[in-house]
């Protein structure tokens, strides 16, 4: 959705607003590491050495947490779990998915949150360029909207929380009214 409304006339940038960060989090089973001669603190040295332990996600084992990169040409669940750890004193190699379990999912607690009617909603804060007249981008944006709508998964809905153009036309026709009342007031 935010890609679609980026290419719209007019739109400078869409931000989006109250989503739940992702972390990707490998539980290490201690009997696993056990049988192929590792400790959690080992691991975790073995991932730093291949520049793995990074911001991004964790690792966990025997109440040992680190964090995992989610970069390094890693994009799925499936290329962290192919990861090779180096077993000690030469004993070659083993994944890192036959000794843990890799899962993926929303940064608990939540740091920030969006809710509307009661709801957790995700917030397109969408810009325009400069030069724009703001009420006719907020209009034509409007005009869009059914079709974006049309698009979006069942259950997800769109809703107009603020509307600049509305805001402006208020300031405007307050701004008139003031130059009027300022010019009867001269005449007077």
């Amino acid at each position: 959705l935010r890609d679609r409304v980026a290419t719209l006339p007019g739109v400078e940038r869409v931000t989006l607003h109250g989503l739940a960060p992702e972390r990707v989090t490998v539980e290490v089973s201690p009997l696993a590491l056990a049988r192929h001669g590792l400790s959690p603190s080992l691991l975790a040295t073995l991932l730093a050495a291949e520049n793995v332990v990074l911001p991004g996600g964790r690792v966990t084992a025997a109440g040992i947490a680190a964090t995992l990169d989610a970069g390094r040409g890693l994009r799925s669940l499936d290329d962290i779990g192919a990861l090779r750890v180096t077993l000690p004193n030469g004993g070659g190699s083993v994944a890192l998915g036959e000794i843990a379990t890799i899962s993926r999912g929303p940064v608990e607690p939540l740091e920030t949150a969006a809710f509307h009617d009661g709801k957790r909603a995700v917030v397109l804060g969408v810009s325009m360029t400069d030069g724009r007249d703001v009420r006719g981008f907020t209009r034509d944006l409007r005009a869009t909207l059914p079709v974006l709508e049309a698009s979006l998964p069942a259950g997800f809905a769109l809703a107009v929380l603020t509307d600049q153009g509305e805001v402006v036309a208020e300031k405007v026709s307050g701004m008139g009214r003031t130059l009027l009342e300022t010019v009867v007031v001269v005449a007077l």
